[in-house]
């Protein structure tokens, strides 16, 4: 019975946070929602925020299981943005708070678990040393996280930033003309 009412607060939060942002949303309002009193949901849940941190643990946790193994940065990509506009109205209502830490802290997890797949399908692991290994994920982490980060800052996709390959060329050619420089 205590796993049901945890998920019942839980799924009431989410359907209240699909309609509106989370600091219009009270303790209250959840426990009316699913039918359950306020003690109960603090038996389960110190506050709200926690409330959101379990939730977007189990957001990244789902979405990882969904992606076991990527094949390509478009791969890569593609799953994070799909993970963003599925989720649209959840995310805007909490990027709208001071919440924006524990979105970034989830996105951040997610955009690490896709490259890490990524580069362990495509690269042996005898074929690069390992320090060079967590350089490259980190590299191509940071940017999945700043694609997604400018998603969610904007509020849309630009399809003019997620040709991956054309980004690809770009930087090569970059490195070479700099490589001229020095």
């Amino acid at each position: 019975m205590t796993d049901f009412t945890k998920e019942a607060i839980k799924e009431a939060f989410k359907k209240l946070l699909a309609e509106k942002p989370v600091d219009k949303i009270t303790v209250k309002e959840i426990c009316n929602s699913c039918g359950v009193h306020k003690n109960t949901f603090y038996y389960h849940f110190r506050d709200i925020p926690q409330l959101i941190e379990v939730i977007l643990i189990e957001y990244a946790d789902d979405f990882i299981a969904k992606y076991p193994d990527v094949s390509s940065l478009d791969d890569c990509l593609s799953a994070v943005i799909l993970f963003l506009q599925q989720n649209n109205l959840i995310i805007k209502h909490l990027s709208s708070t001071n919440n924006m830490y524990l979105l970034s802290k989830y996105l951040w997890n997610i955009c690490e678990h896709v490259t890490k797949e990524y580069i362990d399908i495509i690269i042996p692991a005898s074929a690069m040393e390992e320090n060079e290994r967590v350089l490259l994920i980190h590299s191509i982490k940071c940017e999945l996280f700043g694609y997604a980060s400018d998603w969610l800052m904007n509020g849309k996709i630009d399809e003019r930033y997620y040709n991956v390959r054309k980004m690809l060329e770009l930087k090569k050619e970059a490195l070479q003309y700099i490589d001229l420089q020095i």
